[in-house]
């Protein structure tokens, strides 16, 4: 019933990816990264002959988060349902889905990750504070709607790399902490 790729989030959290959720999301019109590398590519090659920004945002759900809300809706916990925790998450899944579908630009481009179990947001011509905006945006309405916080990282070409699998990777593994996603309408002092 579940695929062998598994997620790795700290504090020893474990949950099997369900190939029932895969489906969903490209069911919903979500592509794989690697279905939509071929574009990126195209994009990235106009960035780099225009000089134009591109900004990657990877987003996640927060696993602590995830269990505090399930316990929050009915005092369960992993260790007493494992089987709810996992429908749980596979709903706020396939909310976040729909979520990035139905607010991004008719110029971004949403992808999801298989393997690390993550959807990317490619942002062209948007700078790393303009992403920054739009996942504080992203955020709040996710949590408004699900009681989940997102993970957040985030590259911007070209400063975090030149090639899509570089910016992937500062973006899987630059998590943002809380405080530096700013609110929309938060400025920054400085």
């Amino acid at each position: 019933m579940f695929s062998s790729i598994r997620r790795q989030h700290g504090a020893g959290l474990t949950i099997p990816i369900s190939k029932e959720v895969r489906h969903a999301i490209q069911s919903a019109g979500v592509p794989t990264i690697r279905q939509v590398t071929p574009d990126i590519a195209a994009e990235l090659r106009r960035c780099r002959r225009y000089e134009h920004r591109l900004s990657v945002l990877a987003l996640g759900l927060e696993p602590e988060s995830i269990r505090r809300a399930l316990a929050e809706l009915g005092g369960l916990t992993e260790d007493q349902d494992p089987a709810l925790l996992k429908r749980f998450e596979c709903t706020a899944v396939l909310i976040l889905g729909a979520l990035l579908q139905d607010t991004t630009r008719e110029s971004d481009t949403v992808a999801y990750a298989v393997e690390d179990d993550l959807f990317v947001l490619f942002l062209p011509e948007t700078d790393a504070a303009a992403a920054n905006r739009a996942a504080a945006r992203l955020s709040a309405t996710f949590e408004s709607r699900s009681s989940i916080r997102l993970r957040i990282g985030l590259a911007e070409f070209p400063r975090d790399g030149y090639a899509i699998e570089d910016l992937l990777e500062v973006a899987r593994n630059g998590w943002l902490e809380r405080a530096q996603v700013r609110e929309p309408h938060e400025v920054p002092h400085g």
